[in-house]
């Protein structure tokens, strides 16, 4: 006992408060519900504005023939309706901190620009449990389930997002999480509007 006394003794505040916070940061990342959180909250902190680096990818013709589950209308929607529409299409997962940190700006830019552009939140996930995300976060996105993805948007980095103007041509291919509702975001979807 006396030799953990003389350990601590002499031990100055700032020591105590350090290693406090080091021990509440191993805890939270030991405990997988408190480990997306506090992911998503330090993504949050340092999440940038896309670079929206100009592309021009040609969509394949039989893309458009590719189905999702529209979740909110539980009914199958073809890509096919999108065709000259500006479509922001983003592939994500409920299990992955960078997807979950972009989505509040993603909700932001929905609720302005949803009656605009075609809205696409893509998961292979269980319906239900990206339902039960769905609520327990209050979005009121249109998320879609997906069953085959085609090659033109396949990716092994999540979140992936993809504009597509209204020709058909991705123009934006970004990979990982971003600030969705940030003003040259805007700026780029309102000139493929007016296009």
């Amino acid at each position: 006992m006396n030799r953990i006394k003389s350990y601590f003794k002499g031990r100055s505040i700032g020591w105590y408060i350090t290693n406090t916070l080091f021990a509440l940061i191993i805890v939270t990342l030991l405990i997988p519900s408190w480990r997306q959180a506090f992911t998503v909250f330090w993504l949050r902190l340092w999440q940038g504005s896309p670079a929206l680096e100009a592309q021009s990818i040609e969509i394949p013709e039989d893309t458009y023939l590719w189905e999702t589950l529209n979740l909110k209308e539980a009914k199958w929607v073809k890509f096919e309706n999108t065709k000259g529409k500006v479509v922001f299409l983003n592939i994500w997962a409920t299990w992955c901190g960078p997807c979950v940190a972009e989505m509040k700006s993603i909700q932001d830019l929905y609720n302005d620009y949803g009656d605009r552009v075609v809205f696409l939140l893509l998961s292979s996930e269980r319906p239900r449990k990206i339902n039960s995300f769905k609520e327990a976060k209050g979005y009121d996105l249109p998320f879609h389930t997906i069953v085959n993805l085609p090659n033109v948007f396949h990716t092994t980095t999540f979140p992936t997002t993809f504009i597509i103007d209204k020709s058909g041509k991705i123009v934006v291919k970004e990979f990982g999480s971003h600030d969705w509702n940030a003003d040259t975001v805007r700026d780029f979807l309102d000139k493929l509007l007016e296009e």
